[in-house]
């Protein structure tokens, strides 16, 4: 069968969301974080999350059961978890303007002492204030066992370290206002959660929120649900009544964009000489960030879900953890 849709990536006519313009269209910029943890003494300049106390509703809070919710503001608000994380916001009718405008926020913070290893922070002081501990999720599947008499115990650390998916195209959205409705161009593999998310962060009727995909040059994970730029720019669009457009940079996405996989178990299996598998247990621990953002909500509880597999294993008992760390969410 002969695609219908190859011709145009081909040709060059491919519309993505950076070859979008409208008139009078603003162009936004973040001001990031230089520090992976921090308390925010002072902000000078930009939009703040005085002016946006908005947070990003579609993770923790009622998501996964069992699962501690913890507030991500879209801008931070007196702390910082992350190198990258959006600390304040600056628009122009000029995008090579906006660069100045980043350069020209100043901020003052206070360092503290970052938490980057997921094993460390079980043992360390909560990250933020108000938290009891570093654990956002913590629950066991499946019934516990012990086999005295396998032949066969094999015990392992194993550790699926963090990476970056790093698409060809990095993030964009492009929202635009009409005093009704928001419509929203966007580099997404979701436009269901994108739309779920705009409606629940800035408390609009789904009616009224229109999700447009462009064409997209990659994602392998990363555009699947809201970022707090996106929530910024449809903010400022309805707040100026001008369309906003926001296109991430390479060093942005390496920074600021979800990360996949970053897990580490620490598994005990039984089996008999046959090699048949008779039990698998052990602890699974995944690095949320310092956020419960994107597969990080879920990854403790799937994996244990998943960990037998297509094989027919009868006893499994799993410990899931999910655990803030001063990384990316």
């Amino acid at each position: 069968m002969t695609s219908k849709f190859d011709e145009r990536f081909v040709n060059g006519t491919a519309r993505y969301v950076d070859d979008l313009t409208f008139p009078g269209m603003l162009y936004l910029g973040i001001v990031r974080s230089p520090y992976a943890r921090a308390r925010i003494i002072d902000i000078s300049g930009g939009i703040t999350h005085k002016d946006l106390p908005l947070k990003l509703s579609s993770v923790g809070e009622g998501a996964t059961e069992g699962f501690e919710f913890l507030e991500h503001p879209v801008l931070a608000n007196k702390y910082v978890g992350y190198v990258g994380q959006p600390v304040a916001a600056v628009f122009s009718e000029n995008r090579y303007a906006v660069e100045d405008l980043i350069e020209s926020v100043d901020v003052s913070y206070e360092p503290l002492k970052p938490i980057m290893d997921p094993e460390e922070s079980l043992r360390s002081e909560p990250m933020y204030p108000g938290l009891k501990s570093n654990i956002l999720f913590d629950r066991y599947r499946g019934n516990d066992f012990e086999i005295k008499d396998a032949p066969i115990v094999l015990e392992d650390k194993l550790v699926n370290k963090r990476i970056s998916a790093n698409p060809i195209e990095p993030r964009g959205v492009l929202a635009a206002y009409d005093g009704k409705r928001l419509t929203v161009w966007i580099s997404t593999q979701s436009v269901h959660s994108i739309k779920e998310g705009f409606c629940e962060t800035l408390n609009l009727k789904p009616e009224n929120v229109r999700v447009i995909q462009a064409d997209t040059g990659g994602g392998f994970g990363t555009k699947g649900g809201i970022y707090p730029e996106y929530v910024i720019a449809a903010a400022i669009a309805m707040r100026e009544k001008r369309p906003v457009k926001w296109i991430e940079t390479r060093s942005e996405h390496l920074l600021a964009t979800r990360s996949g996989r970053g897990a580490i178990g620490k598994m005990k299996l039984y089996a008999d000489r046959s090699g048949r598998i008779l039990g698998l247990k052990g602890d699974v621990i995944v690095d949320t960030g310092a956020f419960a953002g994107g597969s990080g909500e879920f990854s403790a509880p799937f994996i244990a879900m998943q960990i037998t597999g297509p094989y027919h294993i009868r006893n499994a008992y799993i410990h899931a953890m999910s655990v803030l760390t001063n990384k990316a969410p």
